[in-house]
C-alpha cells in the first residue's frame, strides 16, 4: 500500500504561542477562529491533563493503521496526532512528548 504524505515540512509555530493556548478554553479559541468546524467530533484517548500542541493530521480508512504507524515515525516532541478513519467516524487524538 502506498502512503501519500501531503506535507511533512510545515513550519511549526513558536513554543510560546502553543503554550499560550494552554490556559484558553476551547470555546474562546473557537470564537477567535470564526467557529470553524474543524474539531467537531473529536474523541480523546488521553484523559486528565490538557493536551496542547501542533496538530499532525492523518486520514485513513477504517481498520487501516499503516498511515498512523508512519505518522508515529514522523512526529516530534509537542506534536499531537489527529487521525480520521472515514468521514462518518469521530477523529481520535494522541500526544507524543
Amino acid at each position: 500500500m502506498t502512503i501519500t504524505i501531503a506535507a511533512n515540512a510545515v513550519p511549526k509555530p513558536p513554543a510560546e504561542i502553543i503554550e499560550g493556548f494552554r490556559g484558553a478554553p476551547t470555546s474562546v479559541i473557537s470564537d477567535n477562529l470564526g467557529r470553524l468546524p474543524g474539531a467537531v467530533g473529536l474523541k480523546p484517548y488521553h484523559r486528565g491533563a490538557k493536551l496542547v500542541g501542533t496538530a499532525f493530521t492523518v486520514r485513513t480508512r477504517p481498520g487501516d493503521n499503516l498511515a498512523i504507524h508512519r505518522a508515529l515515525e514522523l512526529v516530534g516532541p509537542g506534536d499531537v496526532i489527529v487521525s480520521m478513519a472515514a468521514a462518518t467516524r469521530p477523529a481520535r487524538w494522541s500526544a507524543r512528548s
